[in-house]
């Protein structure tokens, strides 16, 4: 059994967080664990990891199947 956590904040200066976090199971049984970045300080930083997660989401699907353990 495998145990994992992650934590993320917004800080002390945006006014939402723009980053992501994604921990997905492969059909194969490979766990991938993304962190994608909101760039912060660059316009719409929140939709940049938002779509970023989604394109490589996307992939994985078509390319390996998966199971999500979690998402954000």
């Amino acid at each position: 059994m495998i145990e994992f956590s992650y934590g993320t904040d917004k800080g002390l200066v945006r006014p939402i967080n723009e980053d992501n976090v994604i921990i997905t199971r492969l059909s194969c049984g490979d766990i991938v664990f993304m962190v994608l970045d909101g760039m912060g300080g660059h316009l719409k930083g929140e939709k940049a990891s938002n779509m970023a997660k989604d394109i490589v989401l996307e992939n994985l699907v078509n390319k390996n199947g998966f199971k999500s353990l979690f998402g954000c």
